[in-house]
């Protein structure tokens, strides 16, 4: 009984060899042929492809499974790469996302936060950039706030003044409340301490963006004119659209 069990444990094996650890190859049991220095069987390249081992970077293969970076493009195992059309090395979607490639974008598949341009990560995909996400992403200045975002409170970081509820961005940091007696032009404003969303209107001759960065609510070439008796807005003194006041009288209706 034991000559028969010896024999038939080693019934079959001998066609097959342990393939040890060589360049394109996984170590474990494959035909011999796989180690025989010899295109043969269904190898795509020499000893690896096909019923062997995965091939190196370079070697021929029909499959991404022939070879060992899961990548066979126009007929030739590649390298793992973030440029090469293909899922491979520790992506999480095809050349984006892992250690060594760039975050990818809205819809690709992701292992964590760190694989996607948003930042988050939610079911295994990455999602787009909001303003309610609770991540600094986007064209934001700080967490969800700054850019196309809603301005920023104090102590937020800030590019621009429109980044800033106050308007006012110093240093790249939102300030407090806006001051309009500094001296200075800063915050939103057009002119020196006027103009803008927090400050007066503007006298003639002012910086203005708008109408309503001037007295005259008249902003022509982006300055600030006087009022006129034609200039189809009341203001100065009229007492309606160009007329009364110091301009003639208004007509009866």
């Amino acid at each position: 009984m034991a000559f028969l069990l010896a024999g038939c444990t080693t019934s079959g094996l001998d066609e097959y060899a342990s393939a040890g650890p060589k360049a394109g190859a996984d170590a474990g049991l494959h035909p011999k042929s796989c180690a025989n220095s010899v295109l043969d069987g269904n190898e795509t390249d020499v000893d690896c492809g096909g019923s062997c081992g995965p091939c190196g970077a370079g070697q021929s293969c029909q499959l991404a499974a022939d070879c060992v970076t899961a990548s066979c493009t126009s007929g030739k195992c590649t390298a793992a790469g973030c440029g090469n059309g293909s899922k491979d090395g520790n992506e999480s979607d095809v050349d984006c996302g892992g250690s060594g490639c760039a975050a990818c974008g809205a819809g690709k598949q992701c292992n964590g936060a760190a694989d996607c341009v948003s930042g988050i990560c939610t079911g295994g995909l990455c999602q787009a950039a909001s303003c309610t996400d609770g991540s600094r992403n986007g064209d934001e200045t700080d967490v969800d706030c700054g850019g196309s975002c809603p301005p920023c409170v104090a102590q937020k970081a800030c590019g621009k003044p429109a980044d800033c509820l106050s308007g006012f961005c110093t240093g790249g940091v939102c300030q407090g409340g806006a001051s309009c007696t500094d001296k200075v032009k800063d915050g939103t404003e057009t002119g020196t301490d006027c103009g803008g969303t927090n400050c007066a209107a503007c006298d003639p001759g002012a910086a203005c963006l708008v109408a309503s960065d001037c007295k005259s609510q008249v902003c022509a070439n982006a300055v600030c004119v006087a009022p006129a008796c034609t200039d189809k807005v009341q203001n100065g003194d009229e007492t309606d659209v160009d007329c009364g006041g110091s301009c003639p009288p208004c007509q009866d209706g």
